[in-house]
């Protein structure tokens, strides 16, 4: 047995089946076996793929997956050595980098809040919220669709020497049993999806009572969605849908591969926000925009980050950047 199998193997009791919603997964040699359907989920290079058959990323909706999985690939490639030599100093890094924004997850999660708990990390992208947490001591679960972000956080946690599970899946259908995640974190990624109502209340079902749940969306009143939207205009677009079939190709341009666009980028107000987690069964403690820093304000950023000091760049000016951030936690069930 590998070191990664072994690493992985103390999750696999918080498994199930995508297919049938059963518990009875045995992991075999290369892949993880339904007892009750029979459905079968490969393993490639120590990772799981857990897929329905009728999965949309599998049947129609294919190219959303590989447009993620190509800009991985492609983001990624630089870095790999960095990776390997450094994971510890990316974490601070990445660390440092979310305490320079103010970023709420900096403060709301902690060693001390998640610590010993399972954390997880749906859309696990590069894998630095993966080092950051799995050093916080958190049993670490990462998630993704696209296969190269998930080896990407496995490689990178490994690396450092923490333990944790990374599977390729769907937000809507989570291989995870109920109510066996003590904190959800997921920033940047449900908006991405023309299913964000189900991708929450799949979070919700995973989710233990009393269980934590910090979620990112993009925020509609933002500088940088204003920024967008007036640039769709002035491109020729007039009406809703194309303003926003504008920003679905454009927001995401620096993921941008042969071939393929990005396809769904949706923003939210606080108050549509606040909807959502309703419907999906949360209480919301609290919703935060993220700060804007000035070298990321649109047209003035650039001359401010290639003619002023770094720390000029860096400075908050106010609420205003692109995020929302909602903490929340399950309705008592």
């Amino acid at each position: 047995m590998t070191e990664r199998t072994t690493a992985t193997s103390a999750f696999d009791t918080m498994l199930s089946c995508v297919e049938c919603g059963e518990t009875a997964l045995e992991h075999g040699e290369d892949s993880f076996l339904c007892r009750n359907c029979g459905a079968e989920f490969r393993l490639v290079d120590g990772v799981a793929s857990f897929f329905r058959k009728n999965a949309s990323v599998v049947q129609d909706d294919r190219d959303r997956m590989e447009f993620w999985n190509q800009g991985w690939q492609v983001g990624n490639a630089p870095f790999q050595a960095v990776r390997r030599a450094a994971p510890e100093a990316l974490r601070e890094s990445f660390r440092a980098t979310l305490e320079a924004e103010r970023y709420p997850a900096v403060t709301w999660l902690s060693p001390e809040t998640a610590g010993g708990r399972v954390l997880l990390n749906v859309g696990c992208g590069g894998g630095y919220e993966g080092l950051l947490f799995a050093g916080y001591g958190a049993r670490y679960i990462g998630v993704d669709f696209a296969i190269n972000a998930v080896r990407s956080t496995l490689g990178l946690i490994e690396a450092a020497g923490y333990t944790g599970a990374c599977y390729q899946c769907e937000a809507e259908r989570l291989p995870l049993r109920e109510s066996t995640v003590d904190i959800v974190y997921t920033n940047g990624v449900l908006h991405h999806t023309p299913n964000t109502l189900d991708t929450l209340r799949e979070l919700h079902r995973v989710l233990r009572p009393g269980g934590r749940a910090i979620i990112g969306l993009y925020a509609t009143r933002s500088v940088a969605f204003f920024w967008y939207r007036l640039r769709a205009v002035l491109a020729g677009n007039f009406t809703r849908d194309a303003i926003r079939g504008w920003v679905d190709r454009n927001t995401e341009g620096e993921w941008r591969t042969p071939g393929r666009e990005n396809r769904y980028t949706r923003s939210f107000t606080p108050a549509e926000f606040r909807a959502l987690l309703d419907a999906a069964g949360f209480e919301t403690l609290r919703i935060e925009q993220s700060q804007l820093q000035l070298g990321n304000v649109p047209v003035l950023g650039r001359f401010v980050s290639r003619l002023l000091p770094d720390r000029v760049g860096k400075a908050c000016i106010g609420p205003f950047g692109m995020m929302l951030i909602a903490d929340c936690r399950p309705d008592k069930r």
